[in-house]
């Protein structure tokens, strides 16, 4: 009996740009391999199915969709990993659709989904809304960039680390709040300023490329406490060394958890950070708006986790990690 055919859609790990996504990508190509899967392909995030991709997918015996954040406030790009959904199930595949945030989309779309073997949302308010919309069970297991231990830096910590946002304003802020404190330093989570769109090919995509380049050195002449790093591997040795990450991105706060680290964070574009710190029982306090953030005051104040922050973290991200291999399991057992 041949072996089914499993496709990814939405695969966000592209020339690991975005640290958290190649953890997240990771984490599924992972999981597949301990169950002697071999995804057949995939669809990088941002790429119409259709345009060139609709032989593999429709050729997917199973077809597993990276939810991740794509699926909010109904945008076209979450559409199109919803109609992938549907083209499957019509034909007689099965589909999972994991690790997804979900808010504030249209009601069609649940008609898009009702049929999908697997439902799984990374956070509870996700999960509740999509589990009001489709009228049926929605599992609720955090983001996969949590799914597997980080090594844990043994010596002392010292130092901020500011991250970016997906707001530039917001990132200018960061910048500016990096160059006034002692002892930081400007570190993204991305190992670079701008995402060159795998959409764009030849002419296009190198007058993106330069752009972005020109950017990126502009940034870095205005923020000289600023770097990048190029890897996942050396972000995660930074944050561990920080005694505080202070960041505007969702996957940046996922890595201080996973690291241990004492983080703030300013909200994003939905409610994805709000959702973890409610989920793991971490203190809203740590959730500041941008005209809050001020030097002295992160000087001042003590950041570190508390003892009932810390026992949540560890119970919680325990229960994800058992959580996820059961989903794969689940998976595994649609072929």
């Amino acid at each position: 009996m041949a072996e089914p055919r499993v496709v990814l859609l939405n695969d966000t790990d592209v020339d690991g740009y975005h640290f958290g996504c190649s953890r997240v990508m990771s984490t599924i190509n992972g999981k597949l391999s301990d169950r002697d899967i071999t995804p057949a392909g995939s669809v990088a995030v941002s790429l119409n199915w259709r345009d060139n991709h609709t032989d593999l997918v429709n050729s997917a015996d199973v077809l597993v969709i990276n939810g991740e954040g794509t699926l909010h406030h109904g945008s076209r790009k979450g559409r199109w990993l919803l109609e992938a959904a549907k083209s499957v199930k019509a034909r007689g595949g099965r589909v999972a659709l994991i690790n997804a945030l979900w808010q504030e989309n249209p009601a069609d779309w649940a008609d898009l989904i009702r049929d999908v073997d697997i439902l799984s949302c990374r956070d509870s308010r996700s999960a509740a809304e999509m589990r009001k919309a489709v009228g049926r069970d929605v599992q609720m297991i955090g983001d996969l960039s949590l799914a597997n231990p980080v090594a844990q830096n043994a010596s002392d910590r010292n130092g901020i680390l500011f991250g970016d946002s997906v707001h530039a304003k917001i990132t200018t802020k960061l910048a500016k709040l990096a160059s006034d404190t002692p002892d930081a330093e400007l570190v993204p989570v991305t190992s670079s300023l701008k995402f060159v769109s795998p959409d764009l090919s030849g002419i296009r995509r190198s007058l993106r490329s330069a752009y972005s380049k020109q950017k990126q050195k502009a940034f870095l002449s205005r923020n000289p406490k600023a770097r990048f790093v190029s890897n996942e591997a050396d972000y995660l040795r930074l944050v561990s060394q920080k005694s505080l990450s202070v960041t505007g991105r969702f996957h940046a706060v996922c890595l201080a958890i996973s690291t241990q680290t004492p983080f703030i964070a300013i909200s994003s574009n939905s409610w994805k950070i709000e959702a973890l710190i409610e989920d793991i029982g971490l203190s809203h306090e740590r959730i500041m708006q941008q005209a809050d953030l001020k030097s002295a005051e992160l000087l001042a104040s003590q950041w570190s986790f508390s003892e009932k922050e810390a026992n949540n973290i560890y119970e919680r991200l325990a229960k994800w990690r058992t959580d996820t291999d059961a989903l794969f399991d689940e998976i595994a057992a649609l072929g």
